[in-house]
């Protein structure tokens, strides 16, 4: 999965938070998602990125600024760690 997103993070759930993965936008406040594995996270990721993009053009809101993309390689359980 080698595309292009926003500055994120992706970080390990732990037990207590309902374990898995969980992606989040810092340069768009509120934007996150998860899912079981570090690809799940990241395709919904995507989703809710495009979801959170939609609702701020229809609400009439600027973009914020998409200058700080980052390229990321694909991702897979060894190197994000095991749970």
């Amino acid at each position: 999965m080698n595309s292009l997103l926003p500055r994120c993070t992706l970080r390990p759930l732990a037990p207590d938070e309902g374990e898995g993965y969980l992606i989040e936008f810092s340069d768009y406040p509120g934007c996150m998602a998860d899912g079981p594995t570090p690809e799940a996270a990241l395709g919904e990721g995507y989703d809710a990125l495009h979801s959170y993009l939609e609702t701020l053009e229809a609400l009439g809101h600027p973009l914020p600024d998409a200058r700080r993309h980052q390229h990321l390689p694909e991702v897979s359980a060894e190197a994000v760690g095991s749970h």
